[in-house]
């Protein structure tokens, strides 16, 4: 817990909290947790709880607070908490699995259905291509 922040940490325990990835397009996700604390999954790290300025990593920061009972948000911090230690995995436990398990109930990433939507079609064209050069 964090004690005497300067101001006091806007986070709350449930929120979904996002800022810009480093060099990409997409967004790096987490959700808050108590004390003001972000858990979130990084490559190298892991599922971790960390500040919510080395979240930032110095970048504009996006906190959206979800219209749920306390009870709900409690449950949300909750699924957050329970896999603190997870080994970060591009393909199958990115932030945004983790995100939209903790949230939802459900793991999934748009930015990887996206790269496996785009990788088959170009799967599908370059079989037509080689099938259609006799």
């Amino acid at each position: 817990m964090i004690v005497g922040l300067d101001p006091p940490s806007p986070v709350q325990p449930g929120d979904l909290v996002l800022r810009p990835k480093v060099s990409e397009f997409r967004f790096h996700y987490g959700t808050g947790v108590t004390g003001g604390n972000v858990a979130h999954t990084m490559p190298g790290i892991g599922k971790h709880v960390g500040t919510l300025d080395e979240f930032g990593d110095r970048k504009p920061i996006t906190i959206i607070r979800p219209q749920r009972a306390p009870i709900q948000n409690y449950l949300v911090e909750q699924a957050a908490l329970s896999d603190l230690g997870k080994p970060y995995d591009e393909w199958t436990a990115n932030c945004e699995h983790d995100v939209h398990k903790v949230h939802t109930g459900t793991a999934q990433s748009p930015s990887v259905n996206g790269i496996k939507l785009l990788g088959g079609v170009a799967l599908v064209i370059g079989l037509i291509k080689a099938f259609r050069d006799d």
